[in-house]
């Protein structure tokens, strides 16, 4: 499966296992966040029609000519820290949180800083992913996650 597929796929998972545990208002910010945060990417991508990098000998093809934003650093984020993050809402210890947390943020950074290894977008358009993936967070966030007692 592409990594988008493979995203959705997890996110899925993870929300369905949020739900088993009652954790209705983490489920919902994770399924608005894994489905929002991409749709908007891809807006803007067809918005601003900013051109990929060219290379001689390209490392691989995109399936789509635009860059900007990148939609792996948004899905990265979005959706892989998202999804230690709900799972982390599981757990009782703080630190412990912490610690589940950290690999989930290191997946989800290097998805967007592969993007510009592979020479498939600029550094800006990973920064752009990051702050869409970021913008729809704290909006999800603010309306179903803070209100709500800790997401209870």
């Amino acid at each position: 499966l592409p990594i988008l597929g493979v995203s959705t796929v997890a996110a899925v998972i993870v929300v369905v296992v949020l739900l088993v545990a009652r954790r209705w208002w983490v489920a919902l910010t994770l399924g608005i966040l894994a489905a929002f945060a991409p749709w908007l990417t891809d807006v803007i991508k067809d918005y601003v029609e900013r051109p990929r990098p060219e290379w001689a000998v390209p490392i691989a093809t995109p399936p789509d000519p635009w860059s900007f934003p990148s939609g792996h650093a948004t899905g990265g984020i979005a959706v892989w820290l998202a999804i230690g993050v709900a799972l982390a809402s599981l757990l009782t210890s703080d630190t412990a949180k912490a610690w589940f947390v950290l690999p989930w943020a290191v997946l989800g950074f290097a998805i967007g800083v592969s993007r510009v290894v592979l020479g498939l977008h600029w550094p800006s358009d990973v920064l752009a992913g990051w702050c869409v993936a970021a913008a729809v967070a704290g909006v999800a966030a603010a309306l179903f996650v803070i209100p709500r007692d800790g997401g209870a």
